[in-house]
């Protein structure tokens, strides 16, 4: 593998099959790691699925109660 220099971007150009055993698609965000010389080791990053995991740590269930009422929410304010 080649590190090359496209305009003012450094990159590592990888094959089409490369990209489909890795899971990749252009655009992806990934975290690259060169274990040694001759290795390089890539990760997509799990962006989504962490902002996902964190959404849902903060999510509040409601009573299996619980009822919207519109009339009743603005009934003092009109």
């Amino acid at each position: 593998m080649k590190i090359e220099r496209w305009g003012n971007n450094i990159v590592i150009p990888l094959s089409q099959q490369e990209m489909a055993e890795r899971g990749l698609n252009i655009g992806d965000d990934v975290d690259l790691k060169i274990t040694d010389p001759e290795t390089l080791a890539g990760e997509k990053r799990a962006r989504r699925a962490a902002a996902r995991a964190t959404l849902e740590k903060m999510a509040h269930s409601l009573p299996p109660d619980w009822k919207f009422n519109r009339a009743e929410l603005y009934e003092d304010g009109e």
